[in-house]
């Protein structure tokens, strides 16, 4: 059967092209072929889109970072946005390392919360910003997200550490709050006990904040790849200076929480720049 209808074929004979021709006009059939192609144009688009077309990614910092010190260490924030382009993206967690360049100690951290950029405030309190825990992210295609992101140790080793000389202080500030009504009188004594200089030389062990040269990496961690973006910066002796005096503001502040007195704690705000 498949024989004969094959000879036919190429002799002509079992189809004729003008009984096409005649049914079928020449307007027609170039209808159902561009309603074939349009069919599967889609498909074809899909297809492209989902192998062989590459996801394109943006990061967008704003040019500056925020560097702490207190109870939990030495940290960093840096605001940013990231966009995805042609596909959604999903950051699974972002890392931070940053190397000081005059002896090349490192900070490792991780993306510890989300600060929001908004404030709320609260009665009789400063207004405070409103802290989320990081978590994966997804971003859609053709969408741009905004990230005020905290870097911090994910163990929080400095504080746990330090907890057992914390707690050791929290009891001395409440006997002085009962005997020196003045907190001047108090902070002398505070200042001059032997577990204040224990814990001052433990907490001076995480300071990293230094005057120098600095570079930062960030380590983008996508589903589908991993982005690193390098970044140096610079620390002033005078911010330097200033931002040391946070080791004794993390213990002086034990002692403020009950004199319910303001904390003074320092931030080096250091423009960072992009490394090509």
């Amino acid at each position: 059967m498949f024989y004969w209808l094959a000879q036919n074929v190429v002799s002509g004979s079992a189809i004729d092209v003008n009984i096409i021709n005649d049914s079928m006009s020449k307007y027609e059939l170039l209808s159902i072929i561009l309603s074939v192609i349009a069919i599967l144009i889609p498909f074809f688009q899909w297809l492209y889109k989902r192998f062989i077309q590459k996801v394109k990614f943006n990061y967008y910092p704003n040019k500056k970072a925020s560097l702490f010190f207190n109870r939990s260490g030495s940290y960093v924030r840096i605001d940013g946005s990231f966009e995805a382009l042609v596909k959604p993206v999903v950051i699974q967690d972002i890392k931070l390392t940053v190397v000081r360049r005059n002896d090349n100690q490192e900070l490792n951290l991780v993306w510890s919360s989300f600060i929001s950029p908004m404030t709320q405030s609260i009665p009789g309190l400063a207004t405070a910003q409103i802290n989320e825990t990081a978590h994966p992210v997804r971003i859609t295609e053709n969408t741009i997200i905004c990230l005020f992101t905290e870097f911090a140790d994910i163990n929080n080793t400095p504080y746990n550490i330090f907890i057992n000389s914390i707690s050791s202080l929290v009891e001395q500030a409440k006997t002085l709050r009962q005997n020196h009504p003045q907190y001047e009188s108090a902070l002398k004594v505070f200042q001059e006990s032997e577990e204040y200089a224990k814990t001052k030389s433990l907490m001076a062990n995480f300071y990293f904040w230094q005057e120098g040269d600095y570079d930062l990496q960030l380590f983008v961690n996508c589903i589908q790849f991993t982005k690193i973006y390098k970044f140096k910066f610079n620390i002033n002796e005078k911010e330097a200076k200033k931002e040391k005096r946070n080791i004794d503001e993390t213990l002086i502040s034990i002692l403020k929480e009950f004199y319910m007195l303001k904390y003074d704690f320092h931030t080096i705000n250091t423009e960072i720049k992009a490394e090509i």
